[in-house]
């Protein structure tokens, strides 16, 4: 869990891969280090990069929120 904790806090690219099985509007993407990264993110975002704010992390997932587009031509 502490490799996830450094990764708290941050601000990162996340490439959105699909709807999380958890619902309630999260996401599942993966940052540049290769992290899971649950957010919450808008339908129809799939295999675009979006930047994120992480908050928590724990042993397997990173949390973050959307701060929006992430790439050229978004």
């Amino acid at each position: 869990m502490e490799v996830n904790q450094r990764h708290g806090d941050r601000e990162g690219f996340v490439i959105v891969e699909k709807p999380a099985r958890r619902g309630g509007g999260l996401y599942v993407g993966r940052s540049g280090a290769n992290k899971t990264v649950l957010f919450p993110c808008q339908p129809g975002r799939e295999g675009t990069f979006r930047c994120v704010h992480i908050r928590k992390a724990d042993a397997y997932t990173l949390f973050g929120e959307d701060r929006g587009p992430g790439g050229a031509g978004e």
